[in-house]
């Protein structure tokens, strides 16, 4: 790049809207704080394609009218043009002490923070800064958690214990995060909107929180080995292949299921499953918080899309940003099932452009996000 200064040319070639070779940019500056200049530049770009792109159809005919208002919707495109001069002060004013954006992964029950790796991968390459919390008593191989079972320590383990662990964590970083959860992970995600420790939040196959429910055959089907009442409360649960077949890779190939089993399974502790059921697992569906996403897929057995679907509308009395996204022909896996890297790429890209710090309160309210319109 040339100039006596490219943040300044870069800035204004977002603005414009011209074409830009983000690679060569951010390899031609050789500075750490110029980098992360270059990355939020990139970042801006990819949050402003995504919210054009999510318009609903009112949105797209009023964009269409010269000088008409953008306004109503948690869709509403972002201003580019103004908002990359006021990045790139932001960027010089912090110099080289400032880091992407920190983006926090919680994992569900009978997993470990491993099934996060590609999604790391991933977001690191894009700049954030990632962390993937572990459960206590957790931070271990799947194979040295599995020849622990049934370990009496796992087997007393509840939600509070876990939820405080999360918070504390979080509030080292630094840093308001992005948190992403799944399953299980999707239900402390939501609890931990409740705590104002969070930019935004992603919560995808959740558990839903106290006071929704299922009437889903699968539902059931999927829980009753967790919460058998002829099973000690206090004895870990280690879910079996077939289980594991049915509740989270249902419609993949057998190997590809094996795979994921012989990788990802560890015992649980059916103390903390429970938690979701009683006073811990209650939010304030009323309350401000920051932006939530739900996702939820179409064919999860285990915590099924009308489930979440149910959990997203409670929170239609919330003057926060809330969203709902069902992804077609996807189980419960679908953080590792192919085509993970579309569920991935939408988390992320709706969670920067309603970050916190970045929402408008025009925009706030629940909304169901569509696919993109054809071009």
């Amino acid at each position: 790049m040339s100039g006596t200064d490219p943040l300044d040319e870069l800035s204004r070639a977002v603005s414009d809207g011209a074409a830009v070779d983000w690679d060569r940019a951010e390899s031609d500056e050789a500075t750490v704080g110029m980098q992360l200049g270059v990355r939020a530049l990139r970042d801006l770009e990819r949050i402003a394609a995504f919210s054009r792109s999510h318009r609903r159809p009112s949105e797209r005919s009023r964009a269409a009218s010269p000088g008409a208002a953008q306004e109503g919707s948690v869709s509403r495109p972002l201003g580019v043009g103004s908002i990359a001069p006021s990045i790139i002060d932001a960027i010089r004013d912090r110099g080289t002490g400032m880091s992407p954006k920190t983006i926090v992964f919680v994992h569900g029950n009978f997993v470990t923070r491993h099934c996060w790796d590609r999604w790391v991968e991933r977001y690191s390459a894009r700049g954030h800064r990632c962390v993937a919390i572990a459960y206590p008593l957790r931070d271990e191989s799947v194979g040295a958690l599995r020849a622990k079972h049934p370990d009496p320590a796992l087997g007393r383990l509840g939600l509070r214990e876990v939820v405080e662990h999360h918070v504390n964590v979080i509030r080292s970083l630094g840093e308001k995060p992005v948190v992403i959860g799944h399953s299980f992970g999707g239900f402390l995600t939501q609890l931990l909107m409740q705590r104002d420790v969070a930019a935004a939040g992603v919560a995808i196959d959740s558990v839903p929180v106290q006071g929704v429910i299922s009437l889903e055959w699968s539902f059931a089907r999927s829980l009753f080995p967790v919460f058998n009442p002829l099973v000690s409360r206090t004895k870990p649960y280690l879910m079996s292949f077939p289980e594991f077949q049915y509740t989270f890779v249902n419609g993949m190939p057998f190997a590809a299921q094996r795979e994921a089993y012989d990788r990802e399974v560890v015992p649980e502790s059916r103390v903390l499953a429970s938690g979701a059921l009683g006073a811990g697992g209650r939010v304030d569906f009323k309350r401000d918080r920051p932006p939530l996403l739900m996702i939820a897929g179409s064919d999860d057995h285990i915590m099924p899309a009308s489930l979440n679907r149910a959990n997203f509308e409670r929170y239609k009395a919330s003057p926060a940003v809330t969203s709902f996204k069902e992804f077609p022909g996807r189980n419960h896996y679908l953080i590792g099932a192919p085509g993970w890297e579309e569920v991935a790429d939408f988390a992320v890209d709706w969670a920067l452009a309603h970050a916190r710090d970045g929402a408008s309160r025009e925009s706030a309210g629940a909304t169901e996000v569509t696919a993109p319109a054809a071009p």
